[in-house]
């Protein structure tokens, strides 16, 4: 058995060493960015308040409290660990030089014993540190515990592994933080379960940046020389219009319907599709795969796809993919229902956006992982619809403009609210005990 067990080894070692390489190496190249300091400019400084995120949504559920902070002329530390987030950095550091300290957290390349140089404790020099959500590093967590005056979660939610045996490890981990300000009410009644006490009211903080991109809408849509769209768009009513968000190429099912098809051959109905895509080689494979379905059905009018250079001539047709980046937010306040993506496959995108829009949302089964859908479900469950089944998909279009009356202005009632909570939690973040 020990020589079967050494030869499985000498065969696995090495394949799994060549299968790991490449990460290692991208992992190694992106620590070794923090040597020299990327911001030496004023190492001597001590900043106001440092924020960690492990990931691009989590960066941006802080963002807009971060840039607020950043143009109240405050010094940040910003501590990040995915390779995914350093694009958005660097647009950070152009945007504001001489305010953002940048680290990337060292996974394979530090050792607060050995190197403690190399560590996040021996970057940090803000009194007050901020977590997002639930991933936490003990590096981390010791910093809070011994050296910041306010240590702070921010859009707190309880992983599934902190119920049940997993409490008795999580709940003591919660205890460390002075301010838990959860993203949910319904998180907020789990985080009093877990701890005996109730914590900070529900505070979504993207629901800020959302808002102030709906409110920037026209200029970004100016910027992306979408004139002559938006005039196209506009000359259709409200009711013809229907935008499909954040959709796969695998849902094409949820429009096969007859009624829908008639509509769009009568020029009775603007379709719009967004697609999903997480890389340029997803979207061009989506793509094809969306005119292949066009062209599957001869008595439509023909898919168009418009990018940048169809924005600047020639007719828009009423069934058209919409292939430009940066504008689906934007584009919600436009349609008064949307469909949202990827509720029939491993799980729905943001309905917060349309929500925030005053679009009403439809979208499939499969919410278990959306804290966004949680929240609207709960408090305002007029604004949208779930389907069962892909079949139902026209049916509740037809439902939701029957009855959009009843909940327009939802969003706008929500974000009062949030305006609210966000300046008082502002106003405990940006307080400097030695003024």
């Amino acid at each position: 058995m020990r020589a079967f067990l050494g030869m499985v080894c000498r065969v696995l070692w090495p394949l799994s060493a060549a299968i790991l390489r490449p990460f290692f190496q991208k992992r190694l190249a992106f620590e070794r960015k923090n040597r020299p300091a990327p911001l030496p400019t004023f190492p001597d400084k001590r900043a106001h308040i440092a924020f960690e995120v492990s990931s691009e949504g989590e960066l941006e559920q802080i963002r807009f409290l971060l840039e607020d902070i950043l143009r109240e002329g405050k010094i940040v530390e910003l501590i990040y660990c995915s390779e995914s987030v350093e694009k958005n950095v660097d647009h950070l550091l152009q945007t504001f030089p001489k305010a953002l300290r940048v680290f990337r957290l060292p996974l394979l390349t530090s050792s607060p014993l050995t190197d403690p140089k190399s560590s996040a404790l021996h970057f940090l020099t803000a009194p007050i540190l901020v977590l997002c959500r639930y991933d936490f590093f003990p590096e981390l967590l010791l910093y809070g515990l011994t050296k910041a005056r306010l240590f702070v979660l921010l859009s707190g939610a309880l992983s599934p592994r902190a119920r049940g045996m997993g409490a008795l490890f999580y709940r003591p981990l919660f205890r460390l933080f002075d301010l838990i300000v959860p993203v949910s009410p319904q998180e907020g009644e789990r985080f009093k379960a877990l701890l005996g006490s109730p914590v900070s009211r529900a505070l979504d903080l993207r629901a800020l940046r959302i808002r102030s991109r709906l409110q920037k809408a026209h200029t970004t849509f100016r910027a992306k020389g979408m004139e002559r769209y938006l005039d196209f768009i506009e000359s259709w009513p409200g009711e013809n219009r229907l935008l499909l968000g954040q959709f796969y190429a695998h849902e094409f099912d949820i429009i096969k319907d007859p009624a829908l098809w008639q509509a769009l051959s009568e020029g009775k109905i603007l379709l719009c599709l967004c697609l999903h895509s997480s890389s340029q080689k997803e979207r061009d494979e989506t793509v094809r795969k969306a005119l292949a379905f066009s062209d599957s059905f001869p008595s439509l009018p023909p898919l168009q796809i418009i990018g940048e250079k169809e924005l600047q001539g020639g007719e828009f047709s009423p069934f058209h993919l919409l292939d430009l980046r940066g504008v689906l937010c934007e584009l919600y306040s436009l349609f008064p229902v949307s469909y949202i993506g990827g509720g029939f496959g491993k799980s729905i995108h943001s309905v917060l956006e349309p929500f925030l829009a005053d679009s009403h949302v439809i979208c499939g089964p499969k919410v278990h992982r959306s804290s966004e859908y949680e929240f609207i479900h709960t408090q305002y469950p007029k604004a949208l619809t779930t389907l069962s089944r892909k079949e139902d998909f026209l049916g509740a279009f037809r439902k939701a403009l029957d009855k959009k009356h009843t909940f327009l202005g939802l969003g706008p009632r929500f974000m009062t609210i949030m305006e609210e909570r966000y300046e008082k939690l502002r106003r405990e973040l940006l307080y400097d005990p030695s003024r």
